[in-house]
């Protein structure tokens, strides 16, 4: 694995922590799918928060790879594919076992932690099944590859 492939692991170990993202990535509405694609592709995640704009970061929608499964055209904005309606959030201060249940009872795969309306973290079923599996991962510091 090269320096760069290592870098980017270790960037992504270290955005989770405790299974909760503190700072995920995001996107915003006027941005177009490929940018979308090209984030979502380079660190190997399937969705990705919609904010409004990146200073007040106020939650607006989710895209995900069921959104794009069917593009044609890259070009357009993640505004035309998002999904805005019916979004599922939850408080900053949830529980990942909590989170577990929303997931669940929803099926959904992430679930946006909001202060206000502002996204604030991210809590994805696959860092909670790495929390279960490696539970002492985080506490020590360790790298988990799967």
């Amino acid at each position: 694995m090269g320096v760069e492939e290592q870098a980017d692991e270790v960037q992504k170990v270290k955005r989770s922590e405790n299974g909760v993202i503190s700072n995920p990535f995001f996107l915003t509405p006027e941005e177009s799918v490929y940018e979308a694609e090209a984030l979502m592709g380079k660190y190997r995640i399937s969705g990705v928060p919609i904010v409004d704009n990146k200073e007040d970061r106020n939650l607006v929608g989710i895209l995900t790879n069921r959104d794009l499964r069917f593009i044609e055209d890259f070009s357009i904005k993640i505004v035309d594919v998002m999904t805005q309606e019916n979004l599922i959030t939850a408080p900053v201060n949830t529980t990942l076992e909590e989170a577990e249940k929303i997931l669940q009872k929803h099926k959904i795969e992430k679930l946006p932690l909001v202060k206000d309306g502002r996204l604030e973290g991210l809590i994805t079923i696959k860092d909670i099944e790495k929390v279960i599996e490696f539970p002492n991962a985080a506490k020590m510091n360790m790298v988990v590859y799967l």
